[in-house]
């Protein structure tokens, strides 16, 4: 019954390549729940993969194309996505506190419930992100772009969030108590029902 494995091995597979410190471009494969702490994924393509509760604790995949790849319930704390393409992906309950998200491109991505705090997200796109109850907590946002990002009960206690863009952002609910805001934008933005936000 060994076709019923066929994910599996094909993981193992790849990651015997990794070790050997080949480049393979990934599409489609599932890592779903492997302890994969310790592989280089820098720059690495692996469109599609499915890393639902995968442990990548402290990796690298900056500069990794992951585009429409689950993360969901995974562990991504500490690790370095810097120039990461997570386009359309799902994070959804992933942990990524004090992972380096800068300049990430994580456009239209699935944040719900993510833990981000202490997470640095300096010029990274958010754009159309779903980030509702997200913990943002002393986060780092700056100059990041969070047009039309839905932020609807998010944690953003003691973010830093200078220069970021927030138009058309639903902050609804949101908690900004002790955020830096000097020069974001909240042009259009919601805002009903935020705490600890004054103009």
């Amino acid at each position: 019954m060994a076709h019923h494995h066929t994910h599996t091995s094909k993981a193992s597979d790849l990651l015997r390549l990794l070790r050997a410190g080949k480049k393979p471009n990934i599409d489609g494969v599932s890592f779903s729940g492997l302890d994969l702490r310790g592989y280089d994924f820098q720059k690495l393509t692996l469109s599609r993969c499915n890393f639902h509760k995968a442990c990548l604790t402290g990796s690298n995949l900056s500069g990794a194309f992951l585009v429409e790849s689950d993360f969901s319930g995974a562990d991504l704390s500490n690790s370095n996505l810097h120039g990461a393409n997570l386009k359309k992906a799902n994070l959804k309950g992933a942990l990524l506190s004090g992972a380096d998200l800068s300049s990430a491109n994580l456009q239209e991505s699935d944040l719900t419930k993510a833990d981000l705090a202490r997470a640095s997200l300096g010029r990274a796109n958010l754009t159309h992100a779903k980030m509702t109850h997200a913990n943002l907590k002393e986060a780092s946002l700056s100059f990041a772009d969070l047009t039309d990002t839905n932020l609807h009960s998010a944690d953003m206690r003691s973010a830093v969030l200078i220069g970021t863009n927030l138009t058309n952002a639903d902050l609804r609910k949101a908690n900004l108590e002790g955020a830096t805001h000097s020069k974001a934008q909240f042009s259009g933005a919601k805002l009903e029902g935020a705490l600890g936000y004054s103009a």
